[in-house]
């Protein structure tokens, strides 16, 4: 069985994209799974080994696609020698045509080793019993070691680099929203429904979602704002490189409904702050207030907004307070260990 990687919340429509990505490339696919063994953010799958490199290119709600190869308990000692010794015992086929490889390993739990010295130890075995030389960069095989507490598993990654990096940036900023998460969120705000002619996006950090959104609608226009002019300019850097012509404006998002009037948008989709270098600094409460009231200004009638809201108790408060807004849908999403609500909420009327 093929494993998908993902942020846990988002299992569902990892799975139910594949299916859809399968079927229209006429790919068979046998028993999916979402979190097999109970594991969140993977979604399990079978499909002929001949078919994967058509299929797997182009999903658009994961990480990585791995194929487990064994699964072990570590000893109370002599853990480090287990893994060498399980690594020793590995037989599979790109062990005899591979040039090059990788060792990758991440933990999670209490151990006597960290990561370095799985990579360097399971490597050395790697490179003693077939002969393949250690290739940092772009290797052939890479093998993933992951080990939490005392249950490893270690795959092939067929993938790689992570899929949900798959936008070029030429301004980088130092956080960015995975290209996954942002196509999770559009999918969200418009499921169901025809492509949006109009798409706002009023925290635009990089220019993930705006990415995101041209591919799947490439007709619609998109506009997009952020409270600094530094996060503006790599939008506006971002979005031309890859040709995609947007309207980015430097304006707080509690203001949209000034700096959009007379615009009405069939979609919003936000990932407003979450306040974990400067929480101390705002009122979430009434920041998502302010935001939600001018949202509801500028979202045509039955419009949507998705965003993510880490402060979800906040949100919630605020919610009660702005009756245009009438919730949808919510799920909770890991992003990097922080777990922010995704909240749909749609546009009506108010007597």
């Amino acid at each position: 069985m093929i494993h998908l990687t993902t942020n846990g919340g988002l299992e569902d429509l990892a799975a139910a994209e594949l299916r859809a990505h399968a079927a229209a490339l006429g790919i068979p696919l046998g028993e999916v799974v979402e979190k097999p063994d109970g594991r969140r953010g993977r979604v399990g799958f079978d499909a002929a080994p001949e078919d994967l490199p058509a299929l797997i290119p182009g999903l658009r709600a994961i990480h990585h696609a791995l194929r487990p190869l064994t699964r072990f308990t570590l000893p109370a000692e002599g853990a480090l020698a287990e893994i060498c010794a399980q690594t020793a015992a590995l037989d599979f086929p790109e062990l005899h045509t591979a040039g090059t490889f990788r060792v990758t390993a991440s933990r999670k739990g209490r151990h006597a080793f960290n990561s370095v010295d799985v990579q360097v130890e399971a490597g050395a075995v790697i490179v003693e019993r077939w002969g393949l030389p250690v290739r940092l960069k772009q290797p052939d095989l890479e093998l993933r070691y992951e080990i939490m507490d005392e249950r490893v598993e270690v795959s092939v990654q067929l993938t790689h680099a992570p899929l949900s990096r798959r936008h070029p940036r030429p301004a980088p900023l130092r956080t960015a929203l995975g290209a996954n998460v942002a196509w999770a969120l559009l999918t969200l705000a418009n499921r169901d429904r025809p492509p949006p002619a109009a798409l706002l996006d009023p925290c635009v950090g990089s220019g993930t979602l705006l990415l995101e959104a041209a591919q799947l609608w490439p007709e619609a226009r998109l506009f997009a704002g952020d409270g600094f002019e530094k996060p503006a300019a790599a939008a506006r850097a971002n979005l031309a490189d890859a040709g995609i012509d947007a309207l980015v404006t430097v304006a707080d998002a509690r203001d949209i409904d000034e700096t959009f009037a007379g615009q009405r948008f069939d979609v919003i989709v936000a990932n407003p702050p979450f306040g974990v270098r400067l929480g101390a600094q705002i009122d979430f409460r009434e920041w998502y207030i302010a935001f939600l009231r001018a949202a509801a200004g500028v979202l045509a009638p039955g419009g949507r907004l998705a965003l993510l809201a880490l402060k979800r108790t906040a949100f919630n408060r605020a919610l009660r307070e702005v009756p245009q807004m009438g919730l949808t849908h919510v799920r909770i999403v890991d992003i990097g260990g922080l777990f922010p609500g995704l909240f749909v909420l749609e546009r009506r009327p108010v007597e």
